[in-house]
């Protein structure tokens, strides 16, 4: 039997590893964040909008793309007989890498002939480039997810850093050293793909064998088959609003709107890079502590940092893009503070609704994904066009709490599990009481915004941080 861990040294590990996980994740996106500046320079709000048409297309070629195979490696790896992994693992990549192609040629073929009718402003050879970028972005998928699943964060440090610099690198080097413009952005992440691709063969010739297991294929595809159903549905609710914005107001508009879902995607990314290691941690213990207070406990922990992350960005956002100083993108700044909240109950979803994963009920996906389609098209009809950029943000709020509100109702119906509520109405009456008082109290002068918005983080960091002292041990019998 493994060692029983006390909790201090779970938590002792699992901070280590979220913290090295989050570093290789985070690093990229704040040097990005660093080039803003420089990227506004050299395109204009309407190519981010033709980058954002071309985004749209990938969310719809991702329904199928790998077959969602990944997500049986993340359920079922701890699962799987240590001898027969390689043989499960190389049998759902084979199958991965070979309908990630299929796929990617079919949409292109798609694509070529109905792109004019939906999309007649855009190239196409935008649409040539960033499909089979995305196509060779995807045959890196199953090897990250292994090295996550595996909990090896050094090496998924090194590749994700080698893969998000490769990709800084192309796109400085095409679109401001060159100044290639737009053909530049998707030339450079063509190339950075690419290489990419061929980084994530030489990952799985460790685990590669010629031996298959057709037996657990099946399983992996009962797993992974009903995630499509609710990704096709879904994508409804990720593209019609952008869609609509395009067709209704301007290209240019959508332009701005997704450098706004940019900036405060990275909560998103912070979210990616906490799950990463959460998801592994969560699927190990929850089947060695049946009473789920390792789980419970840790919850806390890993919240803690988003609403931290959040409250940061709602102060010095827009602080720094009127830094940047760039007319045409000012705009952002009045839609941000919303957006980073959408992103932050977005994010929430995994440490109070896990147990839909966990019960291997993927199917009862298909109902908060469908209500949020069905609220998508008729809202967006009714929004969009009379509120424009305002009529989305609205929409967007209504589908994160929908879908929370859903996916709890149905984790706690399938799977017997305890939340830590306490610490999560903490979180969120700290954030809205400090974001009010930011958004009442401003100066004219830059410095003095910085300073008293400093000062607000610095209260949000010492609330939470005696939270977390006096609350450690709450509901936890050391085993």
């Amino acid at each position: 039997m493994p060692p029983v861990l006390s909790f201090k040294s779970i938590l002792k590990r699992e901070a280590k590893d979220s913290s090295i996980f989050t570093f290789a994740i985070y690093l990229p996106v704040a040097v990005n964040f660093f080039l803003i500046p420089f990227y506004w320079q050299k395109l204009t709000p309407t190519d981010f909008g033709i980058i954002a048409i071309v985004e749209i297309i990938t969310v719809y070629i991702s329904i199928f793309s790998g077959l969602k195979l990944e997500e049986s490696v993340k359920r079922f790896y701890y699962e799987w007989d240590v001898d027969s992994r390689k043989e499960n693992i190389t049998t759902l990549w084979i199958i991965q890498w070979g309908s990630n192609v299929v796929f990617g040629l079919l949409a292109l073929a798609i694509v070529y002939l109905s792109h004019d009718f939906f999309f007649p402003d855009v190239a196409f050879k935008y649409f040539i480039l960033g499909l089979i970028s995305y196509t060779l972005e995807t045959l890196f998928v199953l090897p990250t997810t292994l090295v996550r699943v595996q909990k090896r964060p050094v090496l998924f440090s090194v590749i994700s850093l080698t893969k998000s610099f490769l990709l800084i690198g192309f796109n400085i080097y095409f679109i401001l050293i060159l100044q290639w413009g737009l053909t530049g952005f998707f030339i450079a992440n063509l190339i950075g793909h690419g290489i990419i691709a061929v980084l994530g063969l030489s990952i799985m010739i460790s685990v590669f064998t010629w031996k298959f297991n057709y037996k657990e294929l099946k399983v992996a595809f009962r797993f992974s088959l009903p995630l499509i159903p609710t990704l096709a549905i879904a994508s409804i609710s990720k593209t019609v609003d952008k869609i609509l914005l395009q067709k209704f107001v301007s290209t240019e508009a959508l332009g701005l709107f997704s450098q706004a879902l940019k900036i405060s995607g990275l909560i998103n990314k912070l979210y990616q890079a906490i799950k990463t290691s959460y998801v592994p941690f969560l699927y190990k213990f929850i089947f060695e502590d049946k009473r789920n207070e390792v789980v419970f406990r840790m919850s806390k922990f890993y919240l803690a940092p988003l609403f931290i992350a959040s409250f940061s960005l709602f102060v010095f956002a827009d602080e720094i893009i009127i830094w940047i100083d760039r007319p045409a993108y000012l705009e952002i700044i009045q839609y941000l503070p919303y957006l980073i909240f959408i992103e932050l109950i977005s994010s929430i979803v995994i440490f109070y609704a896990p147990g839909i994963g966990i019960a291997k009920k993927n199917e009862l996906l298909v109902i908060p994904t469908t209500v949020n389609s069905l609220i998508t098209i008729i809202g967006g009809f009714v929004l969009i066009p009379f509120l424009q950029l305002y009529g989305i943000i609205i929409l967007r709020l209504l589908l994160t709490i929908s879908n929370l509100i859903i996916r709890i109702i149905l984790s706690l119906k399938v799977y017997d599990m305890k939340y830590d509520w306490q610490a999560l109405f903490f979180y969120l009456f700290t954030y809205i009481a400090l974001s009010l008082t930011g958004s009442f109290l401003s100066f004219q002068n830059l410095l003095y915004n910085l300073l008293f918005g400093a000062g607000l983080v610095f209260i949000q960091l010492c609330f939470i941080g005696i939270y977390l002292v006096i609350n450690k041990s709450s509901g936890y019998t050391e085993r």
